[in-house]
């Protein structure tokens, strides 16, 4: 089950916003049948668009073809690989400590791992992009799914935790261990 809601659009303040998604969270969670929840500023989509960015690797002379790459990102809560089914295969997931004030870290996938960091573990270094000059550390790789769209190869992707970075909409997914369908009323 996947639905989207804007808090920005109901004048949320970023505060506000992240203790409802975290409260909405905890209530779906204590529903019957459902086995994992978490939000997203995206979820795996098919309308072959995402927000990206540009990624500079800390001390790293990028070729050409990389100069110009946009990476596609999301704003996740933590819970959201293991919801998604997208295996952590190298470091950590997100925690309730990765928020507002702590240091920026990121989780990348496989593609991207490959693509800014040949040949080395991806864990512990660093990039920024343009938008914020602060550094960002990889503190986890994801295994690499089909972000956007059904065909095609598979893509760069980066995630930041929601908690320091600020989406106001985001995508709530459940996943269930039956039909989904009895429980839409109660979500």
């Amino acid at each position: 089950i996947v639905t989207f809601i804007d808090t920005g659009s109901q004048g949320y303040s970023p505060q506000r916003a992240r203790e409802f998604f975290r409260d909405a969270g905890e209530r779906v969670r204590a529903l019957p049948g459902v086995e994992a929840v978490s939000w997203g500023g995206a979820v795996p989509q098919f309308s072959g668009q995402a927000v990206s960015r540009r990624v500079f690797p800390e001390g790293r002379e990028l070729p050409p073809e990389l100069l110009s790459r946009f990476v596609p990102f999301n704003g996740i809560f933590p819970g959201y690989f293991s919801t998604m089914g997208i295996p952590i295969l190298e470091g950590r997931d997100f925690t309730d400590a990765d928020r507002e004030g702590a240091d920026l870290v990121a989780i990348v996938n496989e593609t991207t791992a490959k693509l800014y960091w040949p040949g080395q573990k991806p864990v512990g270094r660093r990039f920024k992009h343009r938008l914020n000059p602060n550094y960002y550390t990889v503190v986890g790789v994801a295994r690499d799914a089909q972000y956007i769209g059904l065909a095609g190869s598979l893509q760069p992707h980066l995630y930041y935790p929601a908690l320091q970075y600020h989406t106001p909409g985001m995508a709530l997914a459940i996943r269930t261990s039956g039909d989904p369908e009895p429980l839409l009323p109660m979500v």
